[in-house]
């Protein structure tokens, strides 16, 4: 396992989405690295498999939509290491990180200063996305039934077994926001009433690239009953985004995972 000293060479940059938008030269940058690393992790089970025949996002200029990131309350995390790191830790299998490094890891507020530089991304262990999908939900008289869902994508693994610590470090970020909420502060994302009470993360993934396995066996999630939505290749351009073109028809798993 990695000590803890390893572990502060590891850091996990929390970007709003705000930041992948306009036309800044910062902007621009953090657009285009962006599309590299997310397609560069999304290709993998695409060339494997040859289902879908596009990226996951099309191009640089497209990346809020093509993540559904449009809507305010939206994070892309990313798990960066030092040079050092890489050179103490060469890739094998097997995991290598445990719950002590999962609480010592730090994590960056990326501001509008923050650049994705094309170094950075060569540096990149994992990265995944999270949006709200559904508010709390309360009965007629405003009683409190159950809370909020947040969704996961652009989740990606480019040095083994780092998308299960990243995933990881996903759900202590979202337990400190909402006790930081609780404890009267403000979510950085606005939302409030979203992530003070996040008990659910959702996720969609194609039956066809095997990632159910990986989600439950690996994950912990647990498939949505009935969740299987069968999609004509003549209608993914229609159920998922503009451009999206597939050589078959799919399948979309739902899988949801309380926390």
């Amino acid at each position: 396992m990695t000590s803890d000293n390893s572990a502060s060479q590891l850091t996990l940059f929390k970007i709003p989405s705000r930041l992948l938008d306009g036309t800044s030269e910062i902007s621009r940058v953090n657009q285009m690295s962006v599309r590299d690393i997310i397609n560069q992790g999304y290709n993998k089970p695409r060339f494997q498999y040859k289902v879908m025949l596009t990226s996951r996002i099309k191009s640089s200029g497209s990346v809020l939509s093509d993540l559904g990131f449009e809507k305010p309350g939206c994070y892309l995390y990313l798990l960066i290491g030092t040079r050092e790191w890489f050179l103490e830790h060469p890739e094998t299998p097997g995991k290598w990180w445990d719950q002590s490094m999962i609480n010592s890891i730090p994590a960056v507020e990326c501001d509008e200063t923050f650049q994705y530089t094309d170094v950075m991304t060569t540096m990149t262990l994992a990265t995944i996305g999270m949006k709200p999908v559904k508010k709390i939900v309360t009965d007629e008289a405003g009683e409190y039934i159950n809370g909020s869902t947040v969704e996961v994508t652009a989740f990606t693994s480019h040095f083994s077994n780092s998308g299960g610590l990243i995933m990881e470090l996903l759900k202590r970020d979202l337990c400190m926001m909402a006790e930081h909420i609780r404890q009267g502060g403000e979510s950085p994302l606005g939302e409030q009433e979203v992530y003070e009470r996040v008990e659910r993360l959702s996720a969609e993934v194609f039956q066809e690239h095997n990632l159910v396995e990986y989600y439950v066996e690996k994950l912990g999630f647990k498939p949505v009953p009935d969740g299987v939505l069968t999609v004509r290749k003549e209608d993914v351009e229609k159920v998922l985004e503009k451009g999206v073109v597939s050589a078959t028809d799919i399948h979309i798993v739902s899988l949801f995972y309380d926390l």
